[in-house]
């Protein structure tokens, strides 16, 4: 390393956020070129000259990763003893969960963590690779904000469990993002997760994205209960593309029990519908909504 390269490490001694993204493609193997190796070498020695780091942003999308790779940048993390905000952003490489399970190894630097972001979309994460992050999530228990975004992966229903069962037990969460779209989550899955995260007593916004899955609603025997949810003030449900039917938003509707806490709601159903079929879907909504302040509706119409 040069005097330069030496004398601005030396001045991050009072860096709090430190930002690292990977813009190009690069094809990672076992045998790193200097340059990668170098970028990889910068990073881990910015984290150690970092003593106060509170706050750490990585992305490496789209560049072919797998979980050797992702192990490595996890044993980089753990050098922190400060983190109080972390976001990892690795989509579309090939991570499975033995990458994961690396969060597991050491747990001491992510006691202080209060936001915890998973960019994974489309990896390759299956229901294994769920039940390995919910332990790395419980141990996490100083966690108040939470985003999950895992659309386009091998996930279902099981996996789902494993995440419905972890999130309740953070006492301080305040925020759940969770993204499933082309995931094979069903109804069962859905409203898992909607009647286990009305018991974080604490949680104010939630918001759960599920395109392109496998609901059902009009055939599901499940029960959707937001009225259980205590002091949630934001709640917004992206259902698009399910091929809903008028009955099965109808029906869904009144699953849609609002506890009066709820001051946000954007419903997004991006459905195909005549005009007088919007109208009569909005009432149906509006039916069973209290004291809303803000009110979002997204139709696409023919």
């Amino acid at each position: 390393m040069d005097p330069l390269q030496e004398k601005y490490l030396d001045s991050l001694g009072d860096l709090h956020n430190l930002n690292f993204n990977v813009l190009k493609k690069l094809l990672l193997n076992q045998n790193l070129s200097k340059v990668e190796n170098f970028k990889f070498q910068c990073l881990e020695e910015c984290i150690l000259k970092s003593e106060h780091l509170e706050e750490l942003n990585l992305s490496f999308d789209k560049c072919l990763i797998d979980d050797t790779f992702f192990e490595n940048i996890v044993s980089v993390i753990r050098i922190s003893n400060s983190l109080k905000s972390l976001s990892l952003s690795f989509e579309q490489n090939k991570i499975t969960y033995k990458g994961i399970m690396s969060l597991n190894s050491d747990l001491k630097c992510f006691q202080q963590l209060k936001k915890l972001e998973l960019f994974l979309n489309s990896n390759k994460l299956e229901d294994q690779a769920l039940r390995s992050l919910a332990q790395f999530i419980l141990n996490c228990s100083s966690l108040e904000t939470i985003h999950l975004i895992f659309n386009n992966n091998q996930i279902s229903d099981q996996g789902i469990q494993y995440i419905q069962l972890t999130i309740p037990k953070l006492q301080n969460i305040k925020e759940i993002v969770l993204f499933l779209s082309g995931t094979f989550i069903t109804e069962k899955g859905f409203s898992g997760l909607v009647n286990s995260f009305s018991q974080c007593q604490n949680l104010e916004n939630l918001h759960l994205q599920l395109i392109k899955t496998q609901l059902k609603l009009s055939q599901s025997k499940e029960r959707f209960d937001f009225y259980s949810y205590k002091n949630l003030f934001k709640l917004t449900l992206n259902l698009d593309w399910l091929n809903l039917k008028k009955q099965e938003l109808e029906q869904f509707t009144k699953y849609l029990k609002i506890q009066q806490s709820i001051r946000y709601l954007k419903l997004t159903i991006n459905n195909y519908y005549q005009k007088t079929e919007k109208k009569s879907i909005q009432l149906a909504i509006l039916k069973n909504l209290f004291k809303i302040k803000c009110l979002v509706f997204k139709f696409l119409l023919v």
